[in-house]
């Protein structure tokens, strides 16, 4: 079943010290993949201009740094207080919020020209509430980045054996592939220490959710592994048959136009 608010808020507080160093000072693989083949892919969708960008799960604040070196307001949102903390530090100069955003949004002066979910829509309980809120706060002409485990991955997991057991709960019937969608129990980065909820949708359930809500998808990356990335990780060579992230871009347009 679902991890209560609270529950899912101190687990982050009690591993955001231990998450922060491994992400820090780790070379494992897939600290690695997600700094040198996620995130410029990610970066490669982003918006030529926007005033006002807003982090969603900001959590230690790598991300949000990079944000904040590319634009001039940055705000940054997520509900472990001690990742807020740890990402302050490392971004004096953008605000952070600690915030549930399964409850909604936090009420802002202004509308952003960006946001920005990395990582975050396989843990948000009501998809279509989420992005409800995220339309209410995008300015109109604005843009929507997010980036998600490839619904494909957990497929390939279930044939591959490797996740046998870690089914907490399924929508009325037990995980049997892709079209399943379930929620599932997981280490994050394989870390014993790291034990979280993910909810698994098809991509159609996250694309029609967006147009739903009138949103249009612009761009879409499905980032390859590098050849030089997978001589110096090779464990990544059995898994780059398949893609590992979806990075999609949606717009927000003016409905009477």
């Amino acid at each position: 079943m679902y991890q209560s608010s609270s529950d899912f808020s101190a687990q982050w507080d009690q591993e955001a010290k231990y998450y922060n160093h491994k992400y820090k000072h780790s070379n494992e693989a897939i600290y690695m993949y997600e700094q040198f083949v996620n995130v410029p892919s990610l970066l490669s969708l982003f918006p030529q201009r926007a005033e006002r960008v807003l982090d969603i799960g900001c959590g230690n604040g790598i991300f949000t740094k990079i944000l904040e070196n590319r634009f001039k307001t940055v705000t940054g949102i997520d509900l472990s207080q001690n990742m807020i903390n740890a990402a302050h530090k490392l971004c004096p100069n953008s605000e952070f919020l600690k915030h549930d955003i399964d409850y909604g949004f936090p009420e802002f002066t202004y509308k952003f020209n960006l946001i920005i979910a990395k990582l975050v829509l396989m843990y948000i309980k009501d998809l279509s509430y989420f992005v409800q809120g995220v339309c209410d706060n995008l300015t109109t002409n604005g843009s929507l980045l997010v980036s998600i485990t490839h619904p494909i991955r957990w497929h390939m997991h279930y044939e591959q054996n490797k996740l046998n057991g870690h089914y907490v709960e399924t929508f009325g019937q037990r995980f049997k592939g892709y079209f399943c969608e379930s929620i599932l129990q997981k280490d994050i980065g394989n870390d014993p220490h790291l034990k979280m909820y993910f909810i698994h949708r098809t991509l159609e359930t996250y694309i029609n959710t967006f147009r739903a809500h009138g949103f249009v998808l612009q761009s879409i990356s499905e980032p390859q592994v590098p050849l030089s990335f997978m001589i110096e990780f090779p464990e990544y060579q059995a898994k780059s048959s398949y893609p590992r992230r979806l990075n999609m871009r949606f717009v927000k347009y003016d409905s009477k136009t």
